[in-house]
Formats: C-alpha cells, sequence, structure tokens
C-alpha cells in the first residue's frame, strides 16, 4: 500500500509529510488521496493557510437539518358552522332572496349555534357558495 501512494506523490516528497495509516484509511479514492496530502503539505508549510481552513471546515461541517415533516390540518370546526352557513345559503338561493355579508353570518352562528367563526374565514365560505 505504501509504495502505491509513493508512486502517486510527487517525487521529493518528505517523509514528514505523507499520509498517516488512519488518514489514509478514511479517504478512500485516489483523487481525495492526492487532495488530502497537498493540504497536508500546504498547512505544514504555510499554517492557517486557506487550504488547511477549508480542510477543517469541510472536517467539521455538520449535516444540514432536515425539513420537518407536514403538520395535519387544524381541527375541525365547532358544530360544523360551514354546512350550516351554506344550508342557509341555498335556502335563500330558493327563495330568490339576495345573500346576505359574512358579518350577518358571524352573527347568525353566534345566535344559533353559539359558535363565532373568524369572519375572514366566513368570507371565504360565502365566495365559494357564491361562485366567485
Amino acid at each position: 500500500m505504501r509504495e502505491a501512494i509513493k508512486k502517486k506523490l510527487p517525487e521529493g516528497f518528505s517523509e514528514k509529510f505523507k499520509l498517516s495509516d488512519a488518514e489514509r484509511a478514511i479517504i478512500n479514492s485516489p483523487k481525495e488521496q492526492l487532495e488530502a496530502a497537498r493540504l497536508k503539505r500546504e498547512e505544514a508549510m504555510f499554517p492557517g493557510s486557506e487550504a488547511a481552513r477549508r480542510q477543517i471546515e469541510r472536517q467539521q461541517k455538520k449535516p444540514e437539518p432536515q425539513r420537518p415533516k407536514r403538520k395535519p390540518p387544524g381541527p375541525r370546526p365547532a358544530k360544523d358552522w360551514p354546512t350550516h352557513v351554506k344550508n342557509k345559503v341555498n335556502d335563500l338561493k330558493q327563495v330568490g332572496e339576495p345573500v346576505p355579508s359574512a358579518s350577518y353570518f358571524v352573527d347568525h352562528c353566534r345566535d344559533t349555534l353559539g359558535v363565532v367563526p373568524d369572519l375572514r374565514a366566513m368570507q371565504r365560505l360565502l365566495k365559494t357558495l357564491r361562485g366567485g
């Protein structure tokens, strides 16, 4: 093994710059072996160099955090106010009366069901029911 590495390293390469057996076991491919040897030479010649800093960063690099899994949808509406509003709107359309505003339906749900839905949620529901 040592002879194979000697063949890949440049001639005149001093013994103190060669990789140890433990370092060699970590590094697998010949390209990575040459890169590690080059970085080790640079670090020996120029302590604190950019190449040494990059090598240390690569060794200490933490794996990227995984994206959080999708959360389940929110709780179901209390007392099913969307169905109640849908039925009320359908009744009004059958009679031919205009559909009231979202604030009217919020008040209506509060009085009849005891639930106060969000005004914006009511507006979205009415927009869907009106076909717009």
